[in-house]
């Protein structure tokens, strides 16, 4: 369970920077991370750090297209989690 812990920590912090990243070589013009990539790092576990990045920078959360995906991805790693019963154990339920 501590290395699920981990890579989530990871992933999410990874995710969060990678979000900023992008928001600020949108404001000054430069060439962009692709969204696939971004998504891609949703779906290995990265979510809750785009979401709060997209939430926090205002990057991206008009575009429809991008967040169902985010969103889609983290519903259905909070499901397999409460499923094998680490969701419960992790918010102390």
């Amino acid at each position: 369970m501590e290395i699920l812990g981990a890579w989530f920590l990871i992933t999410g912090v990874i995710g969060f920077l990678v979000m900023l990243i992008d928001k600020s070589k949108s404001i000054h013009g430069e060439r962009r991370i692709r969204e696939r990539n971004l998504l891609i790092l949703s779906a290995i576990g990265g979510f809750w750090g785009v979401i709060i990045a997209s939430e926090i920078g205002h990057h991206k959360t008009e575009k429809l297209e991008f967040m169902l995906p985010v969103f889609g991805t983290a519903i259905i790693w909070l499901a397999a989690l409460s499923n094998l019963g680490i969701f419960a154990r992790c918010v102390g339920v």
